[in-house]
């Protein structure tokens, strides 16, 4: 089960945690659940009991369901949503990062989440030829080196920050990079939801926003991202192969997913808003970002 860790730049943790927190053996790779809750301007590690500076849980104006998460997952597949709570960043130290995390690589894949951005936040580059000025959500990896093949970004799901429309990237084993950019500008203080798709058989690259295609790039056959990369998963960053990062997210991140196949328009309108509590074919990695009070 890979390791995860909510981090800040300075890497400043109180009560002597060290930062990593491992899913209890009983669960399934497919939910990485997260465990924290606000407490006094800190996140509290409810399976460890330390706390940490910097991130903290924001109520979300947007519905989502009233569901804590149980132990072993016993529960409906999909939940309808109420209201309840996301991940917030503050766009210039904080991030989450899950490590190397290799059962998140893939050749085919759809990553998604809702955010809603509040802020500038840092920008990074997605690599050479890839986007210039990107504000990561969701990624495994970031611009890095061409050379070896496990040292190229396998997806980066975010935002241009130079026209503030959603923006997504992965590069070859051979270290091309494909990026796709939105159509829509990205207003401060709204929710949106985003998705980003590949299908290595059709070499289709397609970008969402809130269930409606945003742009695709047809790409040449036989083109597949670098999936065997050891370059770091995050949310609200970018890391490389040593977990070094750049680029912030400033906002809100909730209900982010990753799967292994490039779901149709029809999957990713119809399920952006209901909750995924169990296992389903094709998941990789979830995070409800719920445990928040």
């Amino acid at each position: 089960m890979p390791p995860y860790r909510i981090a800040t730049r300075g890497g400043v943790f109180v009560n002597r945690f060290h930062g990593k927190i491992r899913t209890p053996e009983t669960k399934p790779i497919v939910l990485f659940p997260l465990y924290i809750t606000k407490q006094k301007h800190h996140v509290r590690v409810t399976s460890h009991h330390q706390f940490l500076q910097g991130v903290h849980m924001d109520t979300l104006s947007r519905p989502k369901s009233v569901l804590l998460i149980a132990v072993l997952f016993v529960a409906a597949s999909l939940q309808s949503m109420q209201a309840q709570t996301g991940l917030q960043f503050n766009g210039s130290n904080q991030y989450v990062t899950f490590g190397t995390a290799a059962a998140l690589g893939t050749t085919n894949f759809t990553v998604e989440c809702w955010f809603k951005r509040t802020g500038t936040g840092v920008a990074t580059s997605t690599g050479t030829g890839g986007v210039t000025n990107a504000i990561p959500l969701v990624t495994k990896g970031r611009g890095e080196a061409e050379a070896p093949a496990n040292l190229n970004m396998n997806y980066f799901l975010g935002i241009d920050n130079g026209t503030s429309r959603l923006a997504a990237d992965f590069e070859e084993g051979a270290g091309p990079n494909h990026p796709v950019i939105g159509t829509t500008t990205i207003v401060l203080n709204t929710w949106y939801h985003a998705a980003v798709t590949y299908d290595a058989a059709t070499a289709t690259f397609r970008l969402y926003l809130n269930g409606v295609q945003e742009n695709f790039v047809a790409l040449a056959a036989g083109i597949t991202p670098a999936s065997t990369s050891i370059q770091h998963a995050a949310l609200g960053t970018g890391l490389t192969s040593t977990g070094v990062a750049a680029g912030y997210f400033a906002g809100v991140i909730d209900e982010a997913r990753i799967w292994n196949n490039a779901r149709s328009q029809q999957e990713i309108s119809d399920n952006m808003n209901v909750e995924i509590t169990s296992a389903m074919a094709g998941l990789l990695g979830r995070w409800g970002l719920n445990e928040g009070s």
